[in-house]
C-alpha cells in the first residue's frame, strides 16, 4: 500500500510526529512518502492509496481539493484542537496501521461546494461565505431557486455543509448535522434581526446571493479570501462533482462524542 503523509510543521514542531508515522508505517510494509509544503505535494504524481494528514482540520481543508481530483482517501491524525476531520489521535497510529492493513474502516464522501462568481469557480469542503470587510453591514439577497428569498442587513451569510456543521457554521449558531444528510446549512452571520434561523435545505438545491448595497464584501472558501464581491452580482453556490473521501476507523469517534467529550 502506498501513502503519503502531509505535515502541518507549525503543529508538528520538529517533525516528531511525521518521523514517528513514518518509521511506523515503513516497517509495516507500507510505501511511504513525506511532504512539509503544499506545493510539493501538488507537484507529485498523486498515485498514493490514501494521504495522512498530520495536523488539524485546517491542514485537511488545505488539501481537500487536490484530493478530491485525484481520488485518494484521507485519513487526519490530530495534532489541532478538536479534530473532527482529523480524527485520529497520534496515540493511535499503531491502531491506524492496522486497521489499513485489514481493511478494518469505512469510507466517507462528501461533495465539494462550488461556489461560481464573475466567471470563476471556487470549492470548499466546509463552508462557503461573504462577509463585510467595513465597518458597515452588507445588505444580502440570499436565494433558494424555485422556492425561497430572502434580504439580511448582516456582517455575512454562509452555505455550509453537512460537514461544516462543526466548524464555522458551529461558531455562527449552525446546528449540527450527521454527515451523511445530504444537506446545506444557510447561516445569516450576525443579522440585524429578530428572525434570522439558520435553514438546512437539500444539497440538490442551488443557492445563490448576492450583496445589494456598496458595502465593501469578500468571498471566503473554507476560510480563504478567494474574491471581492461587487454589488448585485451573483454567487451560485451549488454542490460540485469533486468528491473528497475520508478514511474513518471502526469504532473511531463521531463529532458528537467528540462535542460531549468537550463539554466534559
Amino acid at each position: 500500500m502506498k501513502i503519503a503523509i502531509y505535515t502541518n510543521t507549525l503543529k508538528d514542531i520538529g517533525d516528531s510526529v511525521t518521523k514517528l508515522a513514518k518509521k511506523k508505517f515503513s516497517s509495516s510494509g507500507f510505501e511511504v512518502s513525506c511532504f512539509f509544503e503544499k506545493k510539493d505535494l501538488l507537484a507529485s504524481n498523486g498515485k498514493f492509496d490514501a494521504l495522512v494528514v498530520i495536523g488539524g482540520d485546517g491542514t485537511i481543508l488545505r488539501v481537500a481539493e487536490y484530493c478530491a481530483e485525484k481520488d485518494i482517501p484521507i485519513v487526519g491524525i490530530n495534532l489541532g484542537k478538536l479534530g473532527f476531520l482529523a480524527d485520529i489521535e497520534k496515540e493511535d497510529i499503531d491502531k491506524l496501521i492496522s486497521c489499513l492493513k485489514n481493511s478494518c474502516y469505512t469510507k466517507t464522501a462528501q461533495s465539494l461546494l462550488q461556489a461560481e462568481y464573475d466567471g470563476e469557480k471556487f470549492y470548499a469542503l466546509n463552508e462557503v461565505c461573504i462577509k463585510s470587510c467595513a465597518e458597515g453591514m452588507i445588505k444580502a439577497e440570499v436565494s433558494v431557486v424555485g422556492r425561497y428569498r430572502e434580504t439580511f442587513h448582516c456582517d455575512g451569510y454562509m452555505v455550509a455543509s453537512a460537514f461544516g456543521s462543526t466548524a464555522y457554521a458551529l461558531s455562527c449558531g449552525g446546528p449540527l448535522v450527521e454527515r451523511n444528510v445530504p444537506a446545506h446549512i444557510l447561516i445569516p452571520i450576525n443579522a440585524h434581526t429578530l428572525s434570522a434561523r439558520p435553514l438546512v435545505i437539500s444539497n440538490n438545491d442551488t443557492v445563490v446571493l448576492s450583496v445589494s448595497n456598496n458595502c465593501c464584501t469578500t468571498l471566503f472558501a473554507d476560510g480563504q479570501n478567494k474574491a471581492s464581491v461587487k454589488a448585485n452580482t451573483p454567487i451560485k453556490i451549488t454542490s460540485s462533482n469533486k468528491i473528497v473521501t475520508f478514511i474513518r476507523l471502526d469504532g473511531g469517534h463521531s463529532p458528537f462524542s467528540k462535542i460531549e467529550n468537550k463539554r466534559g
